[in-house]
């Protein structure tokens, strides 16, 4: 009996993963049909992946999902879906390619699909992944054929879309499909020596190279010659620019203009200088908040509402925030609504004025 059974089973053979193969319908169960597969091997097929029911003696084409099963079956499954593990198979590797690139410091190629003020959404080998814009660099942004030295032609920021860039892998993960990328790169010992010329607190005379969502490029000059660096760059990123928030940077400034800015930090190895304008200026805060003391009565319009709290826009143009730990119970407060809060604090380093509610009823109070 024992060799009779041995007999009637072939374990399959040959067979792989994405494997076509074709059999005949010889059994069911209410979930799954079995498959003769010939060469007396077995398969079997989840109902589910069929939406019109089938009778023994059909034939079936499917594909090979899993070689053999706990069961020693051959577990079978529509083109689609096979199909779709390839893909999940594909994008693994394609995972680990990213992995041993970060690991080796890889130089890669990318294409960039779309600009936002926060940096590049970039394709690399069929993955999306992200270019913030703290590490894209001018040297990105010189047109190929460009002239030298202060005049270097600049793509406009809109011209970047569709363009290879290089790009090394900074982050990769996963588990929350983040895949991170940096254009930044070591520059030559000349040029880190020359990059120790410029001290922080320091101004400098400088011409704009590019205006982006996210900041301005600018061109530097060697001290001495009074030539163009190529591999030190400066960049003044948007909340540099001004006190107040600046929607539209190409509205305010034009390649090939020149401003003046105050050196706020450097990065001698990827030779960047960090730029600002607005600190060249006092603080109109400083001034105005001059004017609210704590448990002032001052009006607002509510502009924003969100988990945290209120954002309200003060007379005279300051924002206040009203967090919604102290929002008065009950209350229901709308965009667009004005009505009077009580100043609770001064907030400098966040420039806001702390609100509370103006209670203007007594119920619910309690007195001692």
């Amino acid at each position: 009996m024992a060799d009779l059974l041995a007999s009637s089973y072939t374990k399959p053979l040959n067979l792989k993963h994405g494997d076509q193969v074709s059999g005949k319908i010889v059994g069911k169960t209410d979930q799954e049909y079995i498959v003769d597969l010939g060469a007396k091997a077995e398969g079997i097929l989840n109902k589910r992946e069929i939406e019109k029911e089938l009778q023994v003696g059909d034939k079936i084409e499917g594909y090979v999902a899993v070689v053999e099963n706990e069961s020693g079956q051959v577990a079978l499954a529509t083109q689609k879906q096979v199909m779709g593990s390839r893909r999940v198979m594909e994008q693994s590797k394609r995972w680990q390619k990213f992995l041993q690139a970060l690991e080796r410091k890889s130089h890669l190629s990318g294409r960039v699909l779309e600009i936002n003020k926060g940096g590049l959404v970039v394709e690399v080998d069929g993955m999306r992944g992200f270019l913030p814009s703290s590490h894209l660099t001018l040297e990105n942004l010189i047109r190929k054929g460009g002239s030298l030295p202060a005049g270097r032609q600049v793509e406009k920021v809109e011209e970047l879309v569709g363009r290879e860039i290089g790009l090394t892998v900074m982050e990769v993960d996963p588990k929350n499909n983040r895949l991170i990328f940096t254009a930044k790169k070591k520059i030559s010992p000349e040029a880190q020596e020359k990059m120790k010329s410029f001290e922080v607190g320091g101004k400098l005379k400088v011409k704009i190279a590019a205006v982006l969502p996210f900041g301005l490029f600018v061109f530097l000059e060697d001290k001495t010659t009074q030539e163009a660096l190529k591999e030190i760059e400066g960049v003044i990123f948007s909340q540099e620019v001004s006190w107040e928030e600046t929607e539209d940077l190409s509205k305010k400034f034009t390649p090939g203009e020149e401003i003046e800015a105050q050196i706020t930090g450097k990065d001698e190895e990827l030779g960047r200088v960090l730029l600002s304008l607005k600190r060249l200026s006092e603080d109109p805060f400083e001034k105005l908040s001059q004017d609210f003391t704590p448990d002032d009565v001052v009006k607002g319009t509510i502009m924003e509402t969100n988990q945290s709290g209120m954002v309200v826009k003060l007379e005279g143009g300051m924002e206040g925030f009203l967090s919604a730990s102290k929002a008065e119970g009950g209350s229901e407060y709308q965009v667009g609504q004005t009505t009077n809060f009580l100043v609770d604090s001064v907030d400098k380093n966040k420039r806001r004025i702390n609100l509370v509610p103006f209670i203007t009823s007594t119920k619910g109070l309690i007195y001692k």
